[in-house]
């Protein structure tokens, strides 16, 4: 199968940082648990985590606009803490992750004192 946009192949299974989303039949999977997604969302999240952008276009297919939005709307209240849907003013969707809660160990700077 190729992507219908840039001709490359398309490969089975994406990755992002613990995200796996795999597409016969589309589903998404965090560090080995199964996220509850609709079979839109899955398919739109495939995508985010293939390009990490996306386009409206792209994600639209044949829905009507609001129906994509609503959809992207319940996928980002689906995604697992640290991970969001930025929106692309007049373009469409970018996946990111917010840095400050990646798995990374967190430095103890001692007790917070007060300021007086």
């Amino acid at each position: 199968m190729t992507c219908p946009h840039c001709g490359a192949p398309d490969p089975g299974t994406v990755t992002f940082d613990g995200l796996v989303a795999h597409r016969e039949p589309f589903r998404v999977n965090y560090r080995g648990r199964r996220l509850d997604l609709t079979l839109r969302q899955a398919e739109m999240l495939y995508k985010l985590i293939r390009f990490r952008r996306a386009s409206f276009e792209s994600l639209q297919g044949d829905q009507a606009f609001k129906s994509m939005q609503s959809a992207v709307h319940g996928l980002r209240r689906q995604l697992p803490q640290g991970f969001f849907i930025r929106s692309i003013h007049g373009w469409g969707y970018e996946l990111a992750q917010d840095e400050r809660a990646s798995t990374a160990p967190v430095k103890d700077y001692g007790p917070i004192m007060a300021l007086e």
